[in-house]
């Protein structure tokens, strides 16, 4: 499905730099317990978009900076921290503490993107997320 939801975003005249994102990028991490009904897709600010997309794709439009790209299986995601962040403003701090503490349980951040983390969250980030 997210290959579909890229390629759907991609079906342009021109290439677009279309990223998975958001909720989604946390679950194919599988940093999430979030089952997110559509697939974020992240494109450049600016970029048009001439065809109407599935109701299961949600696009939004930012830049992101080339070292906050990456893949995982193969698919075009966001890095870690820019996923922890997009859904920090959409969902909550509580998603982005459980998400930074399953990453950092599982060693997924390097050590300048769990201080960045920690910048913008707090050091409340550092402590394992209890669920009760």
């Amino acid at each position: 499905q997210y290959h579909e939801a890229l390629l759907s975003v991609q079906a342009q005249r021109k290439p677009i730099s279309a990223l998975i994102s958001h909720d989604s990028a946390l679950e194919l991490y599988g940093l999430t317990d979030l089952n997110p009904a559509v697939v974020h897709v992240t494109i450049p600010r600016g970029t048009r978009i001439v065809r109407t997309m599935p109701l299961w794709i949600r696009i939004h439009r930012e830049d992101v900076d080339e070292d906050e790209c990456t893949t995982e299986r193969r698919v075009p995601v966001v890095t870690i921290p820019r996923a922890i962040e997009q859904v920090a403003k959409t969902r909550g701090a509580d998603v982005a503490h459980r998400a930074v503490s399953d990453a950092r349980a599982r060693r997924l951040l390097r050590e300048d993107e769990l201080a960045r983390l920690v910048v913008r969250f707090g050091d409340g980030v550092l402590a394992p997320y209890d669920a009760e």
